[in-house]
């Protein structure tokens, strides 16, 4: 997993201490009843859960987490806000491996978004969650692989309704090879032999010159 900087642990102290909240932004951390996983929506790789729960804005429709994985990859770019809550703001994308943008890394905010600064900032847009414990996932996969069964015993029916018409075909044109053989074979029988005559070379005669 990614960690934070030196700054991020003290972003980090300073949050579950409870300290640098802004109204309406956030800065609190907040009691998550159960454990959550974050999955990309593009591809549902794990990239994240709330046991790295920094905080969640509602403004921007974003979640904030102090740790990524490492297959996770941060854009060198550099990136300016120039609309919403975070006007101004510095910002590199991160991205699942899938190449799905999941969010930002803050690197210079407006006061009220400093809780921000350093961590990984999911876009709730990009992802898909689920909380350990329900069942949910596996549910989830018990219906996909129930699909994926249906789907193959479906194919499976179908290419053997083409075989067997495929071999009744070949078995129609077996049948007629057959009897135009044996049609041919009759007719052969029936030809009678015939004697070519041998054509005798004609002579040119050649008048005299008188």
């Amino acid at each position: 997993m990614r960690g934070a900087a030196a700054r991020q642990s003290g972003s980090q102290e300073r949050v579950e201490e409870g300290e640098g909240g802004q109204e309406g932004g956030g800065g609190q951390e907040e009691e998550i009843e159960a454990p959550l996983v974050f999955q990309c929506d593009g591809c549902r790789r794990i990239v994240g859960d709330s046991f790295n729960w920094v905080d969640s804005n509602q403004e921007l429709n974003v979640i904030t987490l102090s740790r990524a994985p490492e297959s996770l990859r941060v854009m060198e770019r550099m990136e300016t806000s120039t609309q919403g809550p975070d006007l101004g703001s510095t910002y590199r994308y991160f991205l699942c491996a899938c190449g799905m943008n999941l969010g930002r890394i803050y690197h210079t905010t407006p006061p009220q978004l400093d809780y921000l600064r350093g961590f990984y900032t999911y876009d709730l847009k990009a992802l898909q969650s689920y909380t350990l414990g329900t069942g949910s996932p596996e549910q989830e996969v018990g219906q996909q692989a129930s699909l994926l069964t249906r789907s193959i015993d479906e194919l499976r029916n179908e290419v053997g309704e083409a075989l067997q018409q495929h071999e009744e075909g070949l078995e129609e044109l077996r049948e007629a090879v057959l009897d135009l053989q044996a049609r041919w074979e009759r007719h052969e029988t029936k030809r009678a032999p015939t004697s070519t005559p041998t054509a005798t070379p004609s002579r040119r005669k050649h008048a005299k010159r008188t």
